[in-house]
């Protein structure tokens, strides 16, 4: 076990579990297993890509309104964030490898159903809502396992560069799915992609099974019964009762609405503001890919900050100077691009350091609980900010734009006037908003010098990338 907790011998389920699995090649086993790990997620982040971009563009093609875009967005993160504290607790209780393993058998399921339907001639609108819904549902439980499966399967001074390498993926992908994606939906339409990303699920499931990932539940004698409304519970009052957490989940619960109120028309802008060119959107989208891949990069190869928190605040405020104010005030695909590319080259930092706070500060036996549990109250507004984000671009940010009246006809020397002028002002708040918040935190003690006030768990000597790690049950 790691991260201070009791070192008592390896949970009962992990020594019967040795035999041969414990002689795995070292590529399985520690920075090795992870990299494998992590190969997988990149393979199925690319699919994920591919048809978030399919989507975006045939739904707004047959409707030309941001409202049925956002909703496509609403569908797969609301299941994901009601789910996303319980979530919490399984993921402390069960194997981590079987979590793992099921969240990604979960989206196999939903898109390999959308292809099949697709292919029979029976794919309707709710059949695609249907799907994002199962996905979202089992998505739910990735953040707070695989955030909570890093510090077992890598030594606490690489946590930095496995960061890294998942801020590269997850921002990477966006260079290759949706040109991928743009060229075989110009080809072949819909069907290709959604089997492409069934396909990416195979590859993620495939690398999770070879990898021997520790379980560091506690002895089954000792854990009892699952009692998930109580140990849910559990979860969100160890958030709330923790100052530097709870201050933490805080500041993104605010800033998480001045994100999403402006991230979520971004899409629609573009397309909007470029005769709906869907070159455009992938362009724009290769550009957050690229930023991101160098942001990652460049964070694994640099050293831990003294401060992760200030350094997080810091990024935050230029995503929202850079990237939002940017793209906002930008009216041209050029404007866009490096508004796009500076901005992500800040979110891998950010989202980094918030990850490392959390899996070094929190006892491991909680880190589920408390993963899915600050997502849940950290995002709790966003699906009401992107509910209503669709219908104020459609109903009074546009008509404004396209009249030049009230607030929005004021910042149309910013913003310009036209198709997507409305949304552009939306941008534009959200990113004031956004570094407003962030630069906040710096006035919250329990936050600026969280670790002074939360030293991080000391680390135990069995888990180094060296030890000798012993493999859960496997799910046949």
């Amino acid at each position: 076990m790691r991260n201070g907790a009791a070192v008592t011998g390896l949970p009962p389920a992990a020594q019967e579990a040795r035999g041969s699995l414990g002689k795995r090649p070292d590529a399985f086993r520690g920075m090795g297993g992870f990299s494998v790990i992590w190969f997988g997620q990149l393979v199925t982040l690319l699919g994920t890509e591919m048809v978030k971009y399919a989507f975006v563009v045939h739904t707004w093609a047959t409707g030309g309104q941001a409202t049925s875009v956002v909703g496509l967005l609403l569908a797969a993160f609301l299941p994901q964030l009601l789910l996303s504290p319980m979530a919490g607790v399984l993921v402390d209780r069960w194997p981590k490898k079987t979590v793992l393993l099921l969240t990604d058998l979960g989206g196999l399921i939903a898109f390999g159903a959308l292809a099949a339907d697709y292919y029979a001639g029976n794919l309707l609108t709710w059949h695609v809502y249907l799907a994002l819904i199962v996905s979202g549902a089992a998505g739910s439980f990735q953040y707070p396992a695989f955030s909570a499966s890093i510090p077992l399967l890598v030594p606490r001074e690489k946590l930095q560069k496995a960061s890294g390498m998942m801020s590269t993926a997850q921002t990477g992908t966006a260079i290759g799915g949706p040109a991928l994606a743009g060229v075989v939906f110009a080809l072949d339409g819909l069907g290709p992609v959604l089997v492409a990303d069934v396909a990416s699920f195979v590859v993620a499931l495939a690398a999770i099974l070879v990898v021997a990932v520790p379980d560091n539940r506690e002895p089954a004698a000792e854990r009892g019964g699952i009692r998930l409304w109580s140990e849910t519970a559990e979860g969100i009052r160890y958030v709330f009762q923790t100052p530097s957490i709870r201050a933490l989940t805080l500041i993104f619960t605010v800033m998480n609405v001045s994100i999403i109120f402006g991230y979520a028309v971004l899409p629609a802008m573009i397309l909007a503001r470029s005769h709906d060119d869907a070159a455009t959107y992938a362009v724009v989208s290769v550009c957050v890919g690229l930023g991101g891949l160098l942001g990652g990069v460049a964070l694994s190869a640099l050293r831990t900050p003294a401060s992760r928190v200030r350094v997080m605040l810091l990024a935050m405020a230029g995503v929202g100077l850079i990237d939002q104010v940017g793209l906002g005030v930008g009216r041209s695909l050029p404007s866009w691009c490096v508004a796009e590319f500076l901005g992500s080259m800040l979110l891998p930092v950010a989202s980094a350091m918030l990850t490392q706070v959390m899996q070094t500060k929190v006892p491991p036996a909680m880190q589920g609980r408390a993963f899915g549990s600050s997502l849940f109250l950290s995002q709790g507004a966003a699906p009401i900010t992107m509910i209503a984000a669709g219908p104020l671009a459609d109903h009074y940010f546009e008509p404004a734009a396209r009249t030049g009246s009230g607030f929005v006809g004021f910042l149309a020397p910013l913003v310009g006037r036209g198709p997507g002028a409305g949304m552009a002002c939306m941008l534009l708040i959200a990113g004031v908003i956004t570094a407003a918040i962030s630069l906040s935190g710096f006035g919250f003690r329990s936050l600026r010098d969280i670790d002074t006030l939360m030293p991080d768990i000391a680390e135990d000597d069995d888990t180094s990338e060296d030890a000798d790690e012993a493999a859960v049950p496997e799910i046949a």
